[in-house]
């Protein structure tokens, strides 16, 4: 689910950095931002800032600022009809 998340393949040990006490800072972060964006977009936001990685969504409010992730918005028509979205992106 992660992958899907943040648009590419995520290593073990970045995933280590978020379990246990760690994750104390991405839930203050997602209550930082969950002002401005609805508490699943916020946990995507803060998710993508916490692996320093872009996040892919097919939502352009996601990429309206107030975070630190390079957000790829993509249309309706990008949708898979068939392979995942994950399968998708990988292949670009």
């Amino acid at each position: 689910m992660v992958e899907a998340l943040v648009g590419r393949d995520v290593e073990e040990g970045q995933l280590d950095a978020l379990s246990g006490d760690e994750a104390a800072p991405l839930a203050g972060r997602i209550w930082d931002l969950h002002h401005q964006y609805r508490s699943y977009a916020a946990a995507y936001l803060a998710l993508a800032e916490a692996l320093e990685s872009p996040l892919h969504t097919c939502d352009a409010k996601l990429d309206s600022g107030g975070h630190n992730v390079v957000v790829h918005v993509h249309g309706q028509h990008d949708l898979p009809h068939g392979p995942s979205a994950v399968d998708v992106l990988r292949s670009q």
